[in-house]
């Protein structure tokens, strides 16, 4: 009895060591799980290098899709919250996937009226000053690009007349947002064969800003919009060598330099 009660104190306690098939089955999956998503990281590397045909072609038509005015989103019930800000971004994400990082085209659209100025070089136009303008708030840049055309006098890009020009041409990409530059009401939307499709803004007393040359208005006539908010898309309508934003400010009816207002803006983009 003595002996076997040594023996049992001595027995030793080894560990269960699991079988292969008793093993955590969840390590499996998740292994696979990250391959598979490394596997698709690179596909879509290689995709944007290599530019296939069918993805520009899709990116394409998935853009005009988004920025397409005859769908009523309203009358889609899962659809019916999501904002044209939204639909912007991811057509520019979209727009971006199918153009290789090395490959961007340089922005440098401009455009408008042809030879307004008096050819003098030196005088403004009747309907525009050159004196400097103040604003009691920040005006924000409608679009964030390169500068393209200044205010005053220029070489028309078009004609390669004398020209004066009644705003600022700021070049940015197709489809891209165009911003609310000060809070105020909707006081015109048209389209002309100069300017494009265009928006008018009052901020009142007698204070307005134009933004021109888009590609669509998101916003209807008579709303009143807080300063940031979409308002319409960059486009290349009317007389334009590109997609940009015309930008102008008027007070009274006169056309002043929105380079002494418009916050951030040097001379070579804002």
């Amino acid at each position: 009895m003595l002996n076997r009660s040594k023996q049992a104190r001595r027995t030793v306690v080894r560990p269960i060591r699991k079988t292969p098939a008793e093993r955590d089955p969840y390590l499996a999956a998740l292994l696979s799980q990250l391959a598979v998503s490394t596997l698709l990281v690179v596909l879509c590397y290689v995709l944007v290098d290599a530019k296939p045909p069918f993805l520009e072609q899709l990116a394409r038509q998935y853009q005009e899709l988004l920025v397409a005015e005859k769908i009523d989103l309203e009358s889609i019930p899962e659809m019916g919250t999501w904002k044209e800000d939204a639909l912007d971004t991811c057509a520019d994400l979209i727009e971006k996937l199918a153009t290789p990082r090395d490959a961007q085209p340089e922005l440098d659209g401009q455009g408008g009226w042809f030879g307004i100025g008096n050819g003098d070089g030196r005088a403004a136009p009747s309907a525009c000053d050159l004196s400097p303008v103040v604003s009691s708030v920040p005006v924000l840049a409608p679009v964030s690009g390169k500068v393209t055309s200044t205010f005053g006098y220029r070489i028309h890009p078009v004609n390669g007349l004398d020209d004066f020009h009644n705003g600022v041409d700021i070049a940015a990409a197709q489809g891209s947002g165009i911003y609310a530059s000060l809070p105020g009401k909707v006081v015109e939307i048209d389209s002309s064969a100069i300017y494009g499709n265009y928006i008018t803004l009052d901020h009142g007393g007698g204070f307005r800003t134009t933004y021109c040359h888009c590609d669509t208005i998101v916003v209807p006539l008579d709303a009143n919009l807080r300063q940031g908010e979409l308002i319409a898309t960059v486009g290349n309508t009317g007389i334009s060598t590109g997609p940009h934003c015309h930008f102008e400010i008027s007070k009274g009816g006169t056309y002043y330099n929105p380079a002494w207002v418009l916050n951030g803006m040097n001379g070579y983009g804002v």
